[in-house]
């Protein structure tokens, strides 16, 4: 039979799994975007709240060179 200690750590347990599903989600879907923005040359705009805040834009060769951490 489980103890109250336990239930309490196997809800954590899975509270954890679930967060880390949903980062892993974002996470890929973020790597989609930015590959989209990348090789396919499209243009994102980043919102919040329905408020656009930033936006993604591919950088041009030149941008790219001056740029090192973009390697």
């Amino acid at each position: 039979m489980l103890k109250l200690g336990m239930i309490g750590e196997i809800a954590m347990i899975a509270k954890f799994e679930e967060i880390r599903k949903h980062y892993l989600a974002r996470k890929s879907r973020l790597d989609e975007t930015l590959s989209r923005v990348e090789y396919g040359k499209e243009k994102f705009v980043v919102t919040h709240q329905g408020k656009p805040i930033a936006k993604l834009v591919p950088l041009s060769g030149r941008e790219r060179i001056r740029n090192p951490r973009s390697a």
